[in-house]
């Protein structure tokens, strides 16, 4: 939530801006509105700020609302792979009994230690990287149903708008904002299979954008409730236990 927070503000900055604009110039309109005459110096203050009031709309800005856009989907894109880098972090550290473990050997690269002090969590996460990227949504649902037994927190719908954006953070990254092949294979079992072109380019509207960040913090919130109510199971039996 802080990240997005920040990623607003960085969106936002230029309504703020005319905003304050707009606040400004209407305290200088009401006290004009005082004095008699001026009509069409009021008119044009009037009009003014009709124009600021709508500045997202400018053609002059339009298009560089489109590149902030498109670089705000890639941070909130990125921040949910962060939240998932930090769940596994916070579990193997704090809450290991959460974790289906398997006989299954992880490689761990010892020369981190070169560099820093990790915690067990750093460790695990480095060594499970090959298994499961949570830059892919079908490997983050993998990893919360084999490592925490998490499963069915999306439906169709849902899945659909995260592969959707997952895969146009891709292609903003690595193709220059241009549709590629990989995008279109990513989405071919999704509602947007047919709605994007090979070279079409990627244009992030504001409304993309809030959808986006919508539906990645929905996501992240189902897992913290099921998270909560397995930790809660288990201190049931351990109470059980005692």
């Amino acid at each position: 939530d802080d990240n997005l927070l920040k990623v607003d503000q960085v969106v936002n900055l230029g309504a703020e801006v005319g905003e304050l604009a707009v606040s400004f110039l209407k305290d200088l309109e009401d006290k004009y509105s005082l004095v008699p005459g001026f009509i069409e110096y009021k008119k044009k203050l009037n009009r003014v700020i009709s124009e600021i009031e709508k500045i997202k709309n400018q053609p002059a800005l339009k298009k560089k609302y489109e590149i902030i856009y498109n670089q705000a989907i890639i941070l909130v894109v990125s921040n949910f792979e962060t939240f998932m880098d930090d769940i596994f972090r916070e579990i193997v550290n704090n809450q290991p009994y959460l974790i289906n473990w398997t006989e299954d050997k992880a490689k761990i690269d010892l020369s981190i230690f070169k560099y820093s002090l990790p915690t067990i969590g750093d460790l695990m996460i480095q060594a499970f990287k090959d298994r499961f990227n949570f830059q892919d949504l079908q490997s983050t649902l993998r990893f919360l149903e084999q490592m925490l037994d998490i499963k069915d927190l999306l439906g169709e719908k849902e899945r659909d708008i995260i592969i959707f954006y997952q895969a146009i953070r891709h292609v903003i990254i690595h193709n220059s904002a241009k549709i590629d092949t990989a995008f279109i294979i990513q989405v071919r079992n999704t509602e947007y299979s047919n709605k994007y072109q090979v070279n079409d380019e990627v244009k992030i509207s504001e409304f993309q954008y809030k959808q986006a960040k919508n539906i990645f913090t929905k996501f992240a919130e189902k897992i913290i409730l099921n998270i909560n109510k397995k930790h809660e199971a288990r201190l049931v039996e351990l109470e059980h236990e005692i």
